[in-house]
């Protein structure tokens, strides 16, 4: 999957703790539950060439805390939200696994669950992303493997569980305080130059 370096460059974004407060299980996307500015600095990609893409695990549909569908709405709620704001969306995926979990259809390990690459893979097929010349933002260490097993690039923001991993982060992975610090990194030629 890594092979080619064709298509278009994207910016795959977690969603709990770096786009939104992380509030345990979530039904339905609120706009209040969003950090101030994100929706702001998304729209500065979207007017530079470079679309998002959401990766999320919720673990809380395995576990019996949400439903699959539930689980989907607030997902895509987020994602739509963004759209109407001006925001270039290419697609979204959430991972319902938990390998903690004996039983049900969503029990045990699974090839999308962060930090495995699958829901980056996806994506990346479904959309024509090329993942050299794209990356990977989250607030924790999962996200910076799920991105490095991907093939792209990776950031850390020091939002939700951020914070917790200082002094533990790889050497070379660039951290943010925010996703709002995103358009700077990419001012400063961070990893495709040529996107657009």
């Amino acid at each position: 999957m890594i092979e080619g370096r064709r298509g278009r460059p994207a910016v795959f974004l977690d969603r709990d703790g770096t786009l939104m407060r992380d509030t345990g299980p979530l039904a339905a996307f609120h706009p209040e539950l969003l950090y101030p500015g994100v929706a702001d600095a998304l729209l500065e990609l979207t007017a530079r060439g470079l679309p998002v893409a959401l990766v999320t695990n919720q673990g809380w549909v395995a576990r019996g805390a949400l439903t699959y569908r539930e689980a989907e709405q607030a997902t895509a709620g987020l994602a739509g939200y963004l759209e109407r704001a001006g925001v270039r969306v290419l697609g979204w995926a959430f991972c319902p696994h938990h390998p903690d979990v004996d039983t049900g259809p969503y029990a045990g390990r699974c090839a999308c669950r962060k930090p495995e690459p699958g829901l980056l893979l996806r994506l990346a097929m479904r959309h024509g992303i090329d993942l050299w010349r794209s990356v990977m933002v989250g607030d924790n260490l999962i996200d910076v493997e799920a991105g490095r097993r991907a093939g792209t690039q990776s950031v850390i923001v020091m939002t939700g569980d951020g914070s917790r991993h200082r002094g533990h982060i790889p050497e070379g992975v660039p951290v943010l305080e925010s996703v709002c610090d995103l358009p700077r990194l990419v001012g400063r030629g961070f990893w495709a130059s040529d996107y657009g």
